[in-house]
């Protein structure tokens, strides 16, 4: 509850300098893109993406590093736009505005996105969408307040304010998610392969057809672009598929720029049309991709989702639900193999001595918790010996020990489990000591019936426990022999009961 009052949410796990520097070049470089290549004869742009790189900074960086990235970036900014962009005063106005904007952005996308989650996901790009045109909205009315009252600028109130939003709003959709998984892709191995291949080719395709698309304006070429574009979305992941919309928008804007492509003809004065051409075509292009993306994402998810729950079931139906491990059946099934292969190894039965009086004395909860504690112990030991363990049910375990076939390797395995469960078992405040009793049988002796070794197993246990607990006993012709001529009062191993 604490988190979600917390207006500001904890960054992503720590990223050193060399990102920090990076995301000062990625802005430096988008501005210099938009400046040279995509601004109009009045200096307009058609988007703005610079500021993506601070709010990827805020989203992605310990505020140690995201600060100096701010700080870098507006100090660029103000240089570049001084050298012949704007006039000093108007520089400096959009080099404040953009990082209001930005540290805006960051936090309200880290509080209701969620500084971990991936823009790419269609609620949360909706959220974003909806976070960057309240506050581009909100500070580009103020720029241009500004720009009226203090500058004394004398051109249309409506129209450059409209201008400032749409550039704004489209520079922040198109390129804080690439950004944002620009940085988390970092010191990730590439391979090359099919998966990887496949995309690059229908990322240069969809480049290579917008260049050639507006070198000659008066044919459709441009239109199929978008076809492109959602091919790639269903067959790429969404870093591709944004990358490329961020690409093409930069071609469509720089050869809209230099009077080139069909944007470019509906403007014989030589002005971009801004706000009623360029833009919107630049959205929907965002608009047919991410879409096709965000569907094929969830499909995968889904399918993730089904394998995982898949996986889950079977897990549930053959392993214990509260020591986790494997139950009755897949321990059957497993030693059966291995009797059908001609395996050699043991098979261990343990069984906690008097368990009962703990229930009894401490509770049920004690009792699962040591019954938790003790598989542990057990299943860590099986690991360690690349055997396997199991429970049985109640209070009875059980092993599957390979390439354990002579009696000094018995003894000992056995020798470990005892000293393992003797060990204190501390369950909160509690402190419970706890015995076994284990009956072995080399798997050599079951003559490929797994049912009678499990039935030898069974009886060298309930010797052990005849023979006052806390011991082994290896099953072997004296043991059967003195369980088939014993005393007919003794109690058979199916007819015994609270042992």
């Amino acid at each position: 509850m604490a988190d979600r009052r917390t207006l500001c949410r904890a960054a992503e796990p720590d990223r050193g300098p060399l990102v920090a520097a990076l995301l000062v070049l990625m802005f430096g470089t988008m501005v210099l893109v938009a400046r040279l290549f995509c601004a109009d004869l009045d200096g307009y742009t058609s988007f703005w993406p610079a500021n993506a790189a601070m709010v990827g900074a805020l989203l992605t960086l310990r505020l140690r590093y995201s600060i100096p990235v701010l700080i870098g970036c507006f100090w660029l900014n103000l240089g570049l736009n001084v050298l012949g962009f704007l006039s000093p005063q108007e520089s400096l106005l959009a080099c404040i505005v953009n990082v209001v904007q930005a540290v805006i952005v960051a936090v309200l996308t880290r509080r209701y996105c969620g500084a971990l989650t991936d823009l790419t996901r269609f609620r949360r790009f909706a959220t974003f969408t909806l976070i960057a045109l309240a506050v581009t909205i909100a500070d580009s009315a103020v720029g241009v307040s500004i720009e009226k009252l203090v500058l004394h600028d004398d051109s249309s109130v409506v129209r450059d304010w409209a201008q400032w939003v749409l550039c704004d709003l489209f520079g922040l959709l198109v390129a804080t998610p690439v950004v944002i998984l620009v940085i988390r892709n970092i010191g990730r191995s590439w391979r090359i392969t099919h998966a990887l291949v496949e995309p690059v080719i229908l990322l240069v395709l969809t480049v290579v057809l917008t260049f050639v698309s507006f070198m000659f304006s008066h044919s459709p070429l441009f239109l199929l672009i978008f076809p492109v574009m959602v091919m790639l979305a269903f067959r790429a992941r969404p870093i591709w598929v944004l990358t490329s919309v961020l690409v093409v928008s930069i071609f469509v804007s720089a050869m809209t720029a230099h009077n080139l492509g069909p944007i470019a003809l509906l403007s014989p004065d030589g002005q971009l049309m801004r706000e009623n051409m360029l833009q919107p075509y630049l959205l929907s292009l965002l608009l047919s991709a991410l879409p096709a993306s965000n569907a094929l994402g969830e499909k995968l998810r889904t399918s993730r989702r089904l394998a995982q729950l898949t996986s889950n079931l079977e897990h549930a139906a053959t392993h214990d639900p509260l020591t986790t491990l494997m139950n009755r059946q897949l321990f059957k099934k497993h030693l059966a193999g291995c009797v059908r292969a001609g395996k050699n190894g043991v098979v261990l039965f343990i069984d906690l001595d008097h368990f009962k009086r703990v229930n009894d004395v401490h509770g049920h909860q004690t009792g699962d918790e040591v019954l938790w504690i003790f598989g542990k112990r057990i299943g860590e030991c099986a690991r360690r010996l690349g055997g396997e363990a199991a429970r049985f049910g109640g209070d009875e375990f059980a092993m599957l020990i390979p390439d354990q076939d002579s009696g000094q390797d018995i003894d000992a395995l056995c020798g470990s489990i005892l000293r393992t469960a003797r060990i204190p078992y501390q369950v909160g405040h509690v402190t419970v000591l706890m015995s076994v009793s284990i009956g072995a049988a080399g798997m050599q002796v079951g003559h490929g019936d797994t049912d009678t070794l499990l039935r030898n197993v069974d009886l060298a246990m309930y010797s052990a426990k005849n023979t006052g607990r806390d011991n082994y006993r290896v099953f072997n012709d004296e043991l059967k022999w003195a369980i088939t001529y014993a005393n007919e009062n003794e109690p058979r191993p199916d007819q015994r009961t609270g042992l």
